[in-house]
């Protein structure tokens, strides 16, 4: 973990809904693992004070993109910042996804969880995956196209059928458990329980990355607790990725 300087080399809204994408310079690159996130300045105007955790979309040598939703004051603050400006950010963050030891891996996402799986394949891209991406609606969708490319197999839901099967991704999943030897997922608490439901007696590893309201992002604050087999433990130091049979959801 490292606190520095990060430039922005773009800043553009990439759907309807109001996601954007960023694309940040790095000078002295930490090594940055799977599923790990970042704390990032969104500049201090509008009484925006606070650094915001946000997931690391891809990343290479000098550089990481991050997907965003422009919801809060935060994140708005941060859509309005230009290319060229210069920011504080802090990385890479928590524990991310080990895919070593696995070969057919199903990528499980749902809404903004789709965002940080991408980087699964990133950085092990000679592994065989299967996406299931679900939104609400097609106007969520921003990085299907690059699962399409990269994946075996990518299913799309949408809540209400405007993109790709009507229903939830998970029920999908169900047909082809026996496809994967890891599963990793990321996405709304409904669909990780559902996910939890559907994997319960089987074999399969299967790892989660948890949402949660975050203060600090390196343990401090205890903002982002959240219950496991073993206690209280926080989401930005003891995750956000823990074996779907560790988390109570």
């Amino acid at each position: 973990m490292i606190t520095t300087k990060a430039k922005i080399l773009l800043n553009i809204n990439v759907t309807a809904s109001n996601i954007y994408k960023i694309v940040l310079f790095i000078e002295g690159m930490p090594k940055i693992k799977a599923g790990q996130f970042a704390m990032v300045d969104c500049g201090k105007t509008d009484g925006v004070l606070l650094k915001r955790p946000l997931s690391i979309h891809s990343f290479d040598n000098d550089t990481i993109t991050i997907l965003y939703k422009a919801l809060g004051k935060g994140t708005k603050a941060l859509s309005r910042m230009q290319k060229g400006s210069i920011i504080d950010i802090i990385l890479p963050l928590g524990n991310g996804f080990e895919a070593r030891n696995y070969s057919n891996i199903a990528l499980v996402g749902g809404g903004l969880g789709i965002f940080p799986l991408y980087s699964v394949i990133n950085e092990y891209p000679q592994k065989n995956y299967y996406a299931y991406l679900g939104c609400k609606d097609k106007h969520d969708f921003v990085c299907n196209d690059i699962f399409n490319e990269k994946c075996r197999k990518t299913l799309i839901a949408t809540d209400d059928g405007s993109l790709g099967q009507k229903g939830l991704v998970t029920d999908f999943l169900a047909s082809d458990l026996k496809r994967f030897n890891a599963i990793f997922a990321c996405g709304p608490k409904p669909m990780l329980k559902a996910l939890k439901n559907l994997v319960v007696g089987t074999q399969i590893p299967t790892f989660v990355s948890l949402e949660e309201r975050m203060g600090c992002g390196f343990g401090a604050c205890l903002t982002c607790a959240c219950k496991t087999i073993r206690g209280k433990e926080r989401v930005c130091m003891e995750g956000p990725v823990f074996d779907i049979k560790e988390v109570i959801l």
